[in-house]
C-alpha cells in the first residue's frame, strides 16, 4: 500500500546503519515518460532493482531496497534470488490502519 511508512523506515534505517537505499519510485520516474504502458514501467523497474541487488552482493556490500511488494510470492522469489547468491533478506512488513 501507499503511504504507510516504507520511504520513512528506509530512511531512517539507512541513516543509522549508513547503507544505501534503492527506491523503486526513483526508478519508475526516471523511465515513466519513455515506457508506454504501467506493466512495462514496473517490469523494468524490477528487473533494474534485481541487477542492482546481483551487483552488491558480488561486491559483499548491504542494500535497503525501497519497494513494494504486492504478495507473498513476489517477496519469496526475491527471497530465493538472493539467497541462491549466498545474501540474505531481511523484510519489514509496512501495514495501515485506522486505530
Amino acid at each position: 500500500m501507499p503511504a504507510v511508512g516504507k520511504s520513512f523506515i528506509a530512511n531512517e534505517t539507512a541513516k543509522i546503519l549508513k547503507v544505501a537505499i534503492v527506491r523503486k519510485d526513483d526508478i519508475y520516474e526516471c523511465i515513466h515518460s519513455e515506457i508506454n504502458t504501467e506493466e512495462n514501467r514496473n517490469g523494468i523497474c524490477y528487473n533494474i532493482i534485481y541487477k542492482i541487488i546481483e551487483t552488491n552482493l558480488l561486491s559483499d556490500t548491504d542494500l535497503i531496497i525501497d519497494c513494494p511488494f504486492k504478495d507473498h510470492k513476489e517477496l519469496k522469489k526475491l527471497s530465493s534470488f538472493i539467497a541462491e547468491r549466498n545474501g540474505q533478506l531481511k523484510s519489514i512488513l509496512c501495514n495501515c490502519s485506522d486505530m
